[in-house]
């Protein structure tokens, strides 16, 4: 007998996988995109959570270079 919970078991594996898929689909850049975005905010550090300053210029280097910290690059411009 299939129960509520083997469907909702069942949702959920199918949401993972298409999570998985999308993933797998990503560019190498996207795919580090990704991540970063993920490390900021499991560090509660993700730009749009941020407060801007009166210029985004500050908030947007700042993001700029924490992830070029996270990733051990050197600024590029």
């Amino acid at each position: 007998m299939v129960t509520e919970q083997h469907v909702r078991q069942a949702e959920e594996e199918i949401q993972q996988g298409a999570i998985v898929s999308e993933i797998a689909s990503l560019s190498p850049q996207g795919k580090l995109v990704a991540y970063t975005l993920l490390a900021l905010d499991a560090e509660g550090e993700l730009p749009a959570k941020m407060d801007a300053p009166t210029r985004g210029t500050s908030t947007l280097h700042g993001s700029q270079r924490r992830i070029q910290s996270l990733h051990g690059l050197s600024a590029i411009y």
